[in-house]
């Protein structure tokens, strides 16, 4: 759609009958196939929304198109099946650096509403389910080995210790057994390399998921990423709001952020700081 690059070519065309200027003519046309383009976009598979996400943002904010912009963001901050790890991963990882380069494009700071709004959703979120704290529980677990083989037991010991990378023997039952650790139920735990010979044996490095969830420092470092994208410590107060100083103790690893109180009171009672969960290969 290429309404928005040819806006100054099309208003300055004869003056449509039955409008004000061909100015209101063209928005109007431009907001009625927003209207079905949005609602549409959310229609296909989630693997494409990316693409779409970012094309709808290229017509809405330079069309200066607040209304339509903001049912976009709507759509992609409400709850949706999958965890919001996996939603950051897989859309707006890929969709905020175009989101707020158009902003800044276009004059129009990421404070100001809805931006605002949704940049203080996605943070939010991001803090209380990805960072957690010193003290708290991550959102991301894996999980840990409870078959007792001898060599899921030098798995477990490895996930326990800083260690980024080790090598144990490997036979069926070993391979049955760490086929299943996971993150999220989705993110694999290892890189893996089998090594063939008269004695196997498979290499585990540690993935970048496996380490987050193990490293408060990881996380850390994942989330300074994540506002570096989105903006200034300066709009990052804006954005956050009364909220700032539970935003700051969070980036220090003192408190965990919680989106509202009645979680943060309900996340008081009974933290468990070990990050694992247990499972049985058998």
């Amino acid at each position: 759609m290429d309404l928005i690059g040819r806006k100054e070519e099309l208003i300055g065309l004869p003056r449509a009958k039955g409008h004000t200027s061909n100015a209101e003519l063209f928005d109007h046309i431009l907001d009625e196939v927003l209207a079905a383009a949005i609602p549409q976009a959310f229609e296909a598979d989630s693997y494409y929304w990316p693409e779409q996400v970012s094309s709808l943002f290229s017509i809405c904010i330079p069309g200066n198109r607040t209304k339509s912009y903001e049912d976009i963001l709507d759509h992609i901050s409400h709850p949706h099946e999958v965890s919001f790890y996996t939603q950051y991963r897989g859309l707006f990882a890929k969709t905020l650096p175009d989101q707020v380069k158009l902003l800044e494009k276009h004059g129009i700071s990421v404070s100001s509403s809805p931006s605002r709004e949704f940049f203080r959703y996605v943070i939010g979120t991001y803090l209380e389910e990805v960072l957690g704290s010193r003290e708290g529980s991550p959102y991301l677990k894996f999980t840990m080995l409870t078959c007792g083989h001898e060599t899921c037991s030098q798995v477990n010991d490895f996930l326990r210790s800083e260690e980024r990378e080790t090598s144990i023997p490997l036979d069926d039952v070993t391979r049955r057994c760490i086929k299943g650790l996971e993150i999220d139920k989705l993110y694999g735990l290892f890189n893996t390399d089998t090594l063939w010979s008269k004695f196997p044996r498979i290499n585990l490095s540690k993935s970048r998921e496996a380490m987050a969830a193990q490293r408060w420092s990881v996380r850390l470092d994942n989330t300074l990423e994540l506002l570096r994208t989105i903006g200034t410590e300066e709009e990052m107060s804006q954005i956050m709001g009364e909220r700032y100083q539970d935003f700051v103790k969070a980036l220090e690893g003192s408190q965990a952020f919680v989106v509202t109180e009645t979680q943060r009171e309900e996340a008081t009672e009974g933290i468990d700081v070990s990050d694992m969960m247990e499972i049985s290969c058998l």
